[in-house]
């Protein structure tokens, strides 16, 4: 499962910036950058939409990632189960209820 620590450094990886150069674009110090990437702090959504604006990443493609990752650890966690059925109907074609 991706981590959107692993997200913000892959696409970090991808346009080709160090964290040295990201700590310049974005202002924030490159130890703290360091520690978002490695997963020892959690940076807040201020901070990641400055680290996207740095890297000219829509933030969106973050959080759709995030979602894809979360809806894929459900899908395999909690596996579908079927529906009650709720087409019981009584005397003049009224459900119970």
């Amino acid at each position: 499962m991706k981590t959107l620590s692993q997200l913000l450094t892959l696409y970090r990886e991808e346009k080709g910036i160090t964290r040295a150069q990201l700590s310049v674009l974005s202002g924030i110090k490159e130890t703290h950058l360091d520690r978002i990437e490695q997963g020892e702090t959690k940076p807040t959504m201020p901070i990641v939409f400055r680290i996207c604006r740095a890297m000219d990443v829509d933030p969106l493609l973050i959080a759709d990632g995030l979602a894809t990752e979360f809806h894929a650890q459900v899908q395999s966690r909690f596996p579908a189960r079927p529906l009650p059925d709720t087409s019981a109907k009584v005397a003049g074609g009224h459900r119970k209820i």
